[in-house]
């Protein structure tokens, strides 16, 4: 029985671990991706491509502007995919940081339970 709580008192740890370098590497990417837009601000990057979204639907494509338009359409379309990766990296983070904490906690009781 202490072999089982063992094993799960180092999953825990091993899980906590990895969910804060998880949430850090999230807030480097977060970082990575303001640096990028520099000057459109973060919260604003689905707004904007709304905005450029409509603005291609209505530039025929014969039009010279439209390769502009389009080229903006992409760009911030990938930042709107890279925003959503890194909130999925941050939530992933936390999920790992709590299920760490759950094993741990289930770790501890298990090896005072098998001292009885």
């Amino acid at each position: 029985m202490r072999i089982l709580a063992l094993i799960t008192l180092i999953m825990g740890v091993a899980a906590i671990a990895l969910g804060v370098l998880f949430v850090f590497q999230a807030n480097s990417g977060k970082q990575q991706i303001i640096d990028s837009i520099a000057p459109l601000p973060y919260d604003q990057v689905a707004a904007k491509y709304d905005e450029v979204f409509i603005m291609a639907k209505n530039v025929p494509q014969t039009d010279p502007s439209y390769l502009m338009i389009a080229g903006q359409r992409t760009s911030l379309g990938l930042a709107k995919a890279n925003i959503g990766n890194v909130n999925a990296v941050r939530m992933n983070g936390i999920v790992d940081i709590a299920v760490g904490i759950g094993l741990l906690l289930t770790g501890i009781v298990l090896y005072r339970k098998s001292a009885d």
